[in-house]
């Protein structure tokens, strides 16, 4: 420990700095915190074609190119609330932009889950119950004091009554403006088939 201590004490570049002693670190930005809703699974499958080179100059390095990587197809599945769509499919058969096409079917059926409408609130007696004995926002986790406004809060997708919030917590608490797609081997293999097009 003496000699950590000297270490760090003696570099700016590493000294330790401490808060003050009462000083809480809290969570704030609640907003952030609610669970995305739509995930994208997706992946792509291609085939080589031989490319035609010239002879490279061995005085010099080089890369020699002899196989171009082309998409061949592409599947995925968009996931909401928990339930899979049917798999969107695509083969190629003619000379068609893979990439393109990818690109706009999947922007179709996020839009299709997207753009639904606000599916009202549904409460049960159970629900009832508990928004009338709730002290506590079920999102920020504070107490509700007097003159805070106690609100409703559900999912715009569900219709599901989550709980009972601080007005300006459920104000804030929106859905995601971004759709999480994950691929197989990404940054491996696949983005140079399509991010081009994206």
């Amino acid at each position: 420990m003496e000699q950590h201590e000297e270490y760090y004490d003696n570099y700016d570049a590493v000294k330790l700095t401490l808060p003050e002693r009462g000083v809480v670190a809290a969570f704030k930005n609640h907003k952030h915190s609610m669970r995305v809703t739509i995930v994208v699974y997706a992946d792509f499958e291609s085939f080589t074609r031989p490319i035609d080179t010239c002879n490279p100059d061995p005085e010099k390095s080089f890369t020699k190119k002899y196989k171009k990587h082309e998409p061949s197809g592409f599947c995925f599945f968009v996931k909401c609330l928990g339930k899979f769509s049917q798999p969107v499919l695509f083969t190629k058969t003619r000379e068609e932009n893979v990439s393109n096409i990818f690109v706009e079917r999947l922007e179709k059926e996020i839009d299709l889950v997207w753009s639904s409408e606000v599916k009202p609130m549904m409460m049960t007696d159970e629900d009832k119950i508990n928004f009338d004995g709730a002290t506590r926002c079920w999102i920020c986790q504070k107490d509700f004091v007097e003159g805070d406004q106690k609100v409703r809060d559900h999912c715009h997708y569900s219709g599901k009554f989550r709980g009972a919030a601080h007005n300006s917590c459920n104000l804030l608490f929106r859905k995601p403006k971004h759709v999480q797609v994950f691929f197989h081997n990404l940054s491996g293999y696949d983005s140079h088939l399509f991010i081009k097009s994206l």
